[in-house]
C-alpha cells in the first residue's frame, strides 16, 4: 500500500539522515518509463478514439471560452497575479439559488457557474 511504502521510506531516509549516510531504498517496482509507455498505449486504444469521436461530436458548436474585455493588452509571459472580488447574496436570494439547484437536480456551485457564465457572455456586448 501506498501509506506504507511512505512511511518505510521516510523511515529509512530519517535513519540515514541520522547515520549522514545515502538511504538504501529498495528499487522502485515500475519506472517512469513503464508508465510513458503504458499511457502511450492507452491513448492508442480503439475505446479511447471512440469516446473523443464521441464527445467531439457532442461538444460541436458549442460555444468557445469567451474572450473577456481588459483595460490594457496582455503581457507577452503571463503574470499569474490575478485578484478576486467577493460579494455576499442576500440570504432570500440564496434561498431562491439553493431552490432553482434543487429544482433542476443540480448543485449550487452549478447553479452559480451557469450565471457567471451568462454574466461573461453578456459582457462584451455591453458597453463597460
Amino acid at each position: 500500500m501506498v501509506p506504507e511504502n511512505f512511511f518505510r521510506e521516510l523511515a529509512e531516509f530519517y535513519c540515514a539522515f541520522q547515520k549522514a549516510s545515502p538511504a538504501q531504498l529498495a528499487p522502485l517496482p515500475i519506472q517512469y518509463a513503464d508508465y510513458a509507455i503504458w499511457q502511450r498505449e492507452r491513448l492508442d486504444d480503439p475505446s479511447l478514439r471512440k469516446q473523443l469521436q464521441y464527445w467531439t461530436q457532442k461538444l460541436q458548436g458549442h460555444p468557445t471560452p469567451v474572450e473577456l474585455p481588459t483595460d490594457r493588452p496582455r503581457g507577452l509571459r503571463p503574470s499569474f497575479r490575478g485578484e478576486s472580488a467577493s460579494r455576499t447574496l442576500s440570504r432570500d436570494l440564496g434561498d431562491c439559488l439553493k431552490e432553482l439547484a434543487q429544482s433542476e437536480t443540480a448543485t449550487l456551485f452549478m447553479v452559480l457557474l451557469a450565471a457567471s457564465r451568462h454574466w461573461f457572455i453578456a459582457i462584451p456586448s455591453a458597453r463597460i
